[in-house]
């Protein structure tokens, strides 16, 4: 996998679980109806959204550690994602909000925790 997420010059590619990955632009447009019921559209802007579930433990980074990785600016992160439907990275700035999806406690007293990061371009 290339590198599709970079927070903060941490690259946390390798914490992606594989095809979980969703990220695109989406056009946000205002419309209209004409006199034969065409609809027109004009696009005013294109926002990156999207999701992804990131794997944390003590062998590859913690909770905590991914918290402080955040650096939390009033919920908002500068960072770099592979835009899937355009073909390229961008640098954005962007709402998240973390989702716990599973808790796996281990044998050995650690954990396993898989987190669901979703992405709203601001």
């Amino acid at each position: 996998m290339q590198n599709v997420v970079i927070i903060g010059g941490t690259d946390i590619t390798p914490y992606i679980v594989d095809d979980t990955y969703k990220m695109d632009e989406e056009a946000h447009y205002e419309s209209w109806q004409d006199g034969n019921y065409v609809e027109h559209r004009v696009i005013i802007t294109s926002k990156v959204k999207g999701k992804f579930d990131v794997v944390l433990s003590e062998q590859t980074i913690t909770l905590p550690q991914f918290k402080a990785l955040l650096n939390d600016n009033n919920g908002v992160l500068t960072m770099l994602v592979y835009v899937t439907n355009a073909g390229e990275s961008r640098a954005i700035n962007a709402y998240y909000k973390l989702e716990s999806k599973k808790h796996t406690p281990l044998a050995g007293g650690g954990y396993v925790d898989v987190i669901t990061m979703e992405i709203t371009e601001r």
